[in-house]
């Protein structure tokens, strides 16, 4: 089996429900529902913006934890 991530989303109930129910009229489990719509996504940026490059992962990344270095995390 290949690697997955595993991913903890806070949603508000309702669109979880209403999302579950399309998830299902789809023959579809939540998770691969989400998985599937997130290819449509990458499909559709990629038709627009030209193929994501493991390269330009690698620096939106490093950009990210630069980001994140230099902002002070609040706790409430």
């Amino acid at each position: 089996m290949k690697d997955k991530y595993a991913l903890l989303i806070r949603i508000d109930p309702m669109v979880m429900q209403k999302f579950g129910y399309i998830a299902k009229y789809y023959g579809r489990s939540k998770n691969k529902q989400i998985e599937f719509v997130m290819r449509g996504l990458i499909e559709n940026f990629e038709q627009k913006n030209g193929p994501i490059q493991l390269s330009d992962i690698a620096a939106s990344s490093q950009k990210d934890r630069q980001h994140r270095a230099k902002t002070p995390t609040h706790h409430t």
